[in-house]
């Protein structure tokens, strides 16, 4: 015949509710670094769809122009005139809004050409960039746009619009995964805060715990309790079951008797108050 193992309530939140809440610092800590990944990853969307309306909005209101090279810088230890791997050109063409002459520089993408007749390629950064292989002398396409009295000048062979509907994609999916674990966050502090404050605390049996193997493993935790009966409603027998890291799962084992938290209001929204008071 098994023993039966005898659990308290911890004295902290036997009491009624509400108790005066705060979160632990590690619990804190993880809320401010996943919130600072979401405005992260929000930021880096929304330049993406900046950048692509930018290339859109010289597309539509740009005019071509050729540009002429008349400055080839090389890497270290190349022969000037080897076409091979220069880092960087300069090249001025005429603004086709003033008559002015114009003289930039631009770096070149470190990435080889795919063969000798290969079209300029697009650098890693999202505006277009001159082609990897460059003489003195050659004609590159720009295509120019007048900002606030200033040109904007991209470079323009292939076009680089097909480019700017993926950084659109792209920008909208990155953004909606951040607006999306932003709400994570904020429902999750809400009902971690809910519970510590507000929650009801009843006994619990751990009943199920089990991990998911993969690349990535999880691990869950399912625990049994009864709701305490208020008024005319009864109290009834649920379960919950939520994911934890390793460590935490590790500390748990089948039949053992924990504190659970749950929202009188929503029986079936439930916390364990021993991961709850240690983050």
């Amino acid at each position: 015949m098994e023993a039966v193992i005898a659990h308290e309530i911890e004295p902290e939140i036997a009491g009624p509710p509400p108790r005066a809440v705060r979160l632990p610092w590690r619990t804190q800590a993880l809320l401010a670094l996943a919130g600072a990944l979401a405005a992260l990853l929000f930021v880096f969307g929304a330049r993406a769809i900046l950048e692509a309306a930018r290339l859109g909005w010289v597309a539509a209101s740009g005019r071509a122009v050729a540009a002429r090279v008349v400055a080839v810088r090389m890497e270290p230890g190349m022969v000037p005139g080897d076409p091979a791997r220069p880092s960087g050109l300069q090249y001025e063409y005429v603004d086709p809004f003033d008559g002015s002459l114009v003289r930039r520089f631009a770096r070149i993408s470190p990435e080889p050409p795919r063969d000798p007749g290969a079209p300029p390629r697009i650098g890693t950064k999202a505006r277009p960039a001159p082609p990897p292989v460059v003489r003195i002398g050659d004609r590159l396409p720009l295509r120019v746009a007048r900002w606030r009295g200033r040109s904007v000048a991209l470079f323009w062979r292939p076009s680089p619009l097909g480019k700017g509907f993926f950084l659109t994609l792209c920008g909208l999916v990155v953004m909606g995964v951040s607006v999306r674990l932003m709400q994570m966050l904020s429902h999750w502090r809400r009902l971690r805060t809910r519970l510590l404050s507000d929650g009801v605390a009843a006994v619990g049996t751990i009943i199920h715990k089990y991990a998911e193997v993969g690349d990535t493993p999880h691990y869950f935790l399912r625990y049994g309790y009864a709701t305490v009966p208020a008024g005319e409603s009864p109290g009834e027998a649920l379960e919950y079951e939520e994911q934890i890291s390793r460590e935490q799962w590790q500390r748990f084992e089948i039949g053992q008797p924990v504190t659970v938290l749950y929202d009188p209001a929503q029986p079936a929204q439930a916390g364990l108050y021993a991961l709850m008071k240690n983050g």
